[in-house]
């Protein structure tokens, strides 16, 4: 079965060839005309055609419909083999390569996500065991947490709550963002805030 999905793609991806060499070589027809009786070679990217004259001695260069056929081939073995290669190295994603990754080398690293992906990511983290994992690998994480005025309040302290609700350790760095005002309500400022 995998043999004959093998000989699938690589008829597919022949064709597919073959029908881009034909178009090349329509568009150079129409875009480079021949000329009368002047023994014009056709062909891209060899030539392949020797258009004759009146006196004839027209008729197909067979040393550049070998070679044209060899292109032909060899770009659709490639094509093949570059799927394949790409199909058949995919990405793991699980979470022991990706601590592997970050266990391999002793470097800082810095992940950075928008409001929506936050507490997913972070769920997943909790759920995985991977600050546990990090420490006893010798790694500390921290976890910073912007909080925002104005329209972003509520959704940065609920954020804020979720998180350090579900923090074992005192790993979260908060950050007071005032781009959009003070952060504060009814008068209280963050640290009088009960959270």
């Amino acid at each position: 079965m995998a043999l004959w999905r093998s000989v699938e793609r690589y008829v597919a991806v022949l064709v597919v060839s073959l029908l881009g060499f034909l178009a090349l070589n329509v568009c150079y027809g129409v875009l480079f005309p021949g000329c009368i009786d002047c023994h014009a070679h056709v062909g891209v990217p060899f030539a392949h055609l020797d258009a004759g004259g009146f006196e004839g001695g027209g008729g197909l260069m067979w040393w550049g419909v070998l070679a044209d056929s060899v292109i032909v081939l060899a770009t659709a073995v490639a094509l093949v083999r570059a799927f394949q290669h790409l199909l058949s190295h995919k990405p793991s994603w699980s979470g022991e390569a990706v601590y592997c990754a970050f266990l391999a080398k002793p470097r800082f690293w810095r992940f950075v996500s928008g409001a929506t992906a936050f507490l997913p990511f972070w769920t997943y983290l909790v759920e995985s065991d991977a600050v546990e994992l990090l420490r006893r690998a010798g790694r500390t994480a921290y976890i910073h947490i912007p909080i925002s005025a104005g329209e972003m309040l509520n959704d940065t302290l609920l954020g804020f709550k979720t998180l350090a609700a579900s923090a074992k350790d005192r790993i979260l760095v908060v950050w007071i963002n005032e781009y959009f005002g003070p952060v504060s309500r009814d008068g209280k400022t963050f640290n009088q805030m009960q959270v």
